[in-house]
């Protein structure tokens, strides 16, 4: 009879500890909206709701390969995932050692300004927003580059109802090659 009694006065607390740490881990999550992923090099932030504070930028990026593209310039991009390694076979199975650019058009409303937070990337690599150099970590260059890990949050805004992301990656020294966060 005391056993019965002692696990019925452990229920109650062993309940609420289970509902404290429910609402712990909800409260830990990230919050605002991811939103919709790029497709075919262009991510449409003009109807999401200006109450989000939160969006990835994953999906289906432009991409050149063994060249470093200007900032506008339309030459034949293919597309490829972000993040991911460009040596994977799904992206074109690409060399290891190289450079590429990868290119990003975001829709967004002119009076908005966001924060992009660039995470460690194990690539050295130069970022230029609506054609100015924001970020650099390392030196990008073909034939070898020297890498810097830096995470970095850098602001943008809209430019005629664009942001333009163009990104210079390099790769000469680390297994996995491109837009890949450590």
């Amino acid at each position: 009879m005391k056993e019965i009694k002692k696990l019925t006065s452990f229920t109650p607390v062993f309940f609420m500890f289970v509902i404290l740490a429910v609402l712990l881990v909800f409260m830990c999550l990230p919050t605002g909206q991811i939103g919709a992923n790029a497709e075919n090099g262009i991510l449409d932030l003009s109807n999401e709701s200006t109450d989000s504070n939160l969006y990835s930028l994953r999906g289906e990026w432009q991409f050149y390969y063994g060249g470093f593209l200007a900032s506008g310039e339309n030459s034949v991009y293919e597309t490829i995932k972000v993040p991911s390694s460009w040596t994977n076979a799904a992206n074109g199975n690409y060399p290891l050692n190289g450079g590429a650019t990868y290119r990003l058009t975001i829709k967004a409303a002119d009076d908005m300004g966001y924060l992009l937070y660039v995470p460690d990337i194990p690539s050295s690599y130069v970022i230029l927003i609506n054609g100015e150099q924001k970020a650099q970590a390392g030196t990008v260059s073909l034939e070898a580059s020297v890498m810097q890990y830096k995470n970095t949050l850098i602001p943008i805004e809209a430019k005629d109802g664009s942001i333009e992301i163009v990104i210079h990656v390099a790769n000469h020294n680390i297994y996995h090659s491109g837009l890949v966060p450590l």
